[in-house]
């Protein structure tokens, strides 16, 4: 007798995983607002990231290296604008 079903840490299919993440995706794919950029629709959130980015490559060029951690350092600062140019954008 197999006991894979029951033990209590036993995790769900793969297919049953893919087939909700699938789901997900279809149903939460219209949420977010879009921006017309070049009569193709763009989504809000990577107008945001890549505002991130940017702002991250400009800190870089003015900082160099003066930074105790560069990598976590930009990235946190990516993170840090992209979220707040989403939350102005979202909540306008």
């Amino acid at each position: 007798m197999s006991e894979r079903g029951l033990r209590s840490g036993a995790r769900a299919p793969r297919r049953l995983r893919a087939a909700a993440a699938g789901c997900a995706a279809l149903l939460l794919g219209g949420c977010a607002p879009e921006l017309v950029v070049a009569g193709a629709y763009v989504p809000a959130w990577l107008v945001c990231a890549v505002a991130g980015l940017l702002a991250a490559a400009v800190a870089r060029a003015l900082l160099g290296t003066r930074l105790p951690w560069p990598l976590a350092s930009y990235a946190a600062l990516a993170c840090i604008v992209g979220g707040l140019g989403w939350l102005a954008w979202v909540r306008g």
